[in-house]
Order: C-alpha cells, then sequence, then structure tokens
C-alpha cells in the first residue's frame, strides 16, 4: 500500500511542475466546474433543457455522493499533501479514496452523453472525465488511484442505474404517489441507517437531505419539461430559476445564521429544501411563465395572420 501511495506522490510532483497559467488556470477551472460548478450546471439542464434528466441526475448525484462520503470514511485515506508535505495544494478537507469530483464527473457528463447521443457530445464529455480527474492530480488532493476509483464507482453507478432505470421508473410510475412516497422514505431512512457512525459529517447529511427534496418534490411535482425550446425561451428559464435559485441560498443561510444549529443538521435541512427548490419549486413557476409567453407568442401569430 505505502508503495502505490509513494507512486502516487511520485506522480503529483511530476504533473506540478508544470505551473504555466495557461495550464494551471484550466485546470483550476475544471476543479471548480467537478464540484461547486454544478451549482450552475445541474439547473441548466432541469431549468432549460429535460426536467426529467435533470431529476435523475439530481437524485443519483446525491446518491452515489452519499455513497462516495461512506467509502471515504470507511477507508479514512489522508489527502496526499498531508501524508507528503513536499506536494503543493492549497488544501481540501476530507479523506481521500475514492475522488467525488471524478465520480460525479463520470455520472455528469456520461448521462448526458448517453441523453444526447452526439458523437462530438460523447468525446467532449470524455474529454471532460479525463481532465477533472488530472486536475484533482494535478492541484495535490487526490492521488491517481483516488482518481482511477472514483472513476469506477461512477462507472458502476451509472451501469446499474441504466440497467434498472426502465424498471424502476416503471414500478413507481404504475403505482401512484403513495408508493413512490413510501419507497423514497424507506430509501432514505436506509441511507441514514447506513450511514452510522458517520453523521457528524455535513457532506453526507448534505446528500441524504439533496435526496430527499429532490425525491420528494418529484412526487409532489412530475418532471414536465421533456422537448426542446426556442433558444430565448431556454435561456430566460435558465436566467430566472439560477436567480430564484441564489436567492434560495441566501435565504437558507441566513436561516442556519439565526438558528444557529449544529452543521449537519443545518446541512440536511438546507439541502432537503434546496433540492425540493431545484426540483419542483422552481420549474413550476418556470413552466407557469414559458405557458404564458407561449400562448401569447401564439395568440400574437394568430392576430397577424389573421
Amino acid at each position: 500500500m505505502n508503495e502505490l501511495l509513494n507512486w502516487g506522490a511520485d506522480v503529483i510532483v511530476w504533473a506540478q511542475q508544470f505551473q504555466q497559467p495557461l495550464l494551471r488556470l484550466p485546470l483550476v477551472a475544471l476543479s471548480w466546474l467537478g464540484g461547486q460548478g454544478y451549482l450552475l450546471t445541474l439547473p441548466l439542464v432541469v431549468f432549460a433543457f429535460n426536467q426529467r434528466t435533470g431529476l435523475r441526475l439530481a437524485m443519483l448525484f446525491a446518491a452515489t455522493l452519499f455513497l462516495n462520503s461512506v467509502i471515504k470514511h470507511v477507508v479514512a485515506l489522508p489527502r496526499p499533501f498531508e501524508s507528503y508535505p513536499h506536494i503543493v495544494s492549497a488544501g481540501e478537507a476530507g479523506f481521500s479514496f475514492p475522488s467525488g469530483h471524478a465520480q460525479l464527473a463520470v455520472i455528469f457528463w456520461g448521462m448526458l452523453a448517453l441523453d444526447i447521443r452526439r458523437w462530438w457530445f460523447s468525446l467532449t464529455a470524455l474529454l471532460l472525465i479525463l481532465l477533472t480527474g488530472y486536475s484533482r492530480i494535478y492541484l495535490g488532493v487526490h492521488y491517481p488511484t483516488d482518481v482511477v476509483g472514483g472513476w469506477l464507482l461512477g462507472a458502476a453507478s451509472l451501469a446499474a442505474w441504466l440497467r434498472w432505470r426502465g424498471d424502476l421508473e416503471h414500478y413507481l410510475a404504475t403505482h401512484g404517489r403513495l408508493i413512490q412516497l413510501c419507497w423514497l422514505l424507506a430509501a432514505t431512512t436506509l441511507m441514514w441507517a447506513a450511514a452510522g457512525f458517520f453523521l457528524h459529517d455535513s457532506l453526507l447529511t448534505g446528500a441524504i437531505g439533496f435526496f430527499l427534496g429532490c425525491g420528494l418534490a418529484a412526487v409532489v411535482h412530475p418532471p414536465g419539461l421533456n422537448q426542446p425550446l426556442v433558444w430565448w425561451l431556454q435561456l430566460g428559464r435558465y436566467l430566472i430559476g439560477m436567480l430564484l435559485v441564489l436567492l434560495m441560498i441566501a435565504a437558507l443561510q441566513k436561516g442556519a445564521a439565526i438558528l444557529a444549529w449544529s452543521t449537519p443538521l443545518t446541512s440536511l435541512v438546507s439541502m432537503t429544501l434546496l433540492g425540493g427548490w431545484l426540483i419542483g419549486g422552481v420549474p413550476t413557476m418556470l413552466d407557469s411563465l414559458t405557458a404564458l409567453v407561449v400562448n401569447r407568442t401564439k395568440r400574437t401569430a394568430n392576430k397577424s395572420g389573421a
């Protein structure tokens, strides 16, 4: 094990010798895109393109992020810069194996590639997956084995979802909202029980909360947008939707400061509300606005034709 980690540290040191801004800045941006950047890219799918695909992404995101967090606590491997002081890194909290960025990149870009089915997008998705993994090595926050482990876990999660998605969605669609709610609560309870002694981790409780919030919103408000819109409607939906998401985040931060709950509890409640807002609340308002715009456009076109 030590030999493998030593080899990984040597790979990191080799990668970090290339510190030119033209290389470093894009890799830092890719690392951000593979983390906080999903706050921009996931709503883009939900609000502007396909709500059903967005729901699938959100639910699988939460489930696989939960799995990643549990495995990290079980393995408890320190970050490379913590074990090898000569590795340059800005620092990052948590354990090292497996890489959550690499895992989520496979799921996000892989699912979109399978949904879009265009060779150019599939190639772009593959490059983003590979470069996101490399960026984590370059920044000294993951060993190469962490990245490969994240890729494999993400691919396994995506393959399992694709294998069982049809049967699962058919079952839930044909058994009504009460059964859907029961299964959602059962899955959330199972996640909570599986977390065991790791519930002090706010990332873990946040993943459970996001899974629950997205699921509840899907039960109450089944995905609506599943057909292409004209570009200006897509852009308008995305900009308005992001404004509403940012307002919700600001409100949650303000509420957390007032209530002064523990960090894991704050993460659980906040992510539950944010997931419900992202999948249910905002799309409901956007669908209503879109219907008004489309109907008005049709009436204007009919009057012009008359």
